[in-house]
C-alpha cells in the first residue's frame, strides 16, 4: 500500500501537471472564444484552491 504522505504528494504533483496544463491550453488554444478562457481561468482557481486546502489539511499541527 501507498502511504498517506505518498498518497498527498503524488495528488499535489497531479494538480499541479494538471494546472500546468490548463495554463498552456489557456494561452495558446484559449484565443478563440471568451468563454474557453472564462472557464479555463476558474478551472485553474479551482485547482489553486484545492491545492491550499491539501496543503492545509495535510500540515502537521505544530507548522
Amino acid at each position: 500500500m501507498i502511504k498517506r504522505e505518498s498518497r498527498w504528494k503524488l495528488l499535489k504533483i497531479v494538480l499541479i501537471l494538471y494546472m500546468v496544463y490548463a495554463a498552456v491550453r489557456m494561452v495558446f488554444y484559449g484565443q478563440g472564444s471568451l468563454q474557453s478562457v472564462i472557464f479555463d481561468l476558474g478551472r485553474i482557481v479551482l485547482l489553486v484552491l484545492l491545492l491550499w486546502w491539501l496543503n492545509t489539511r495535510s500540515a502537521p499541527p505544530g507548522e
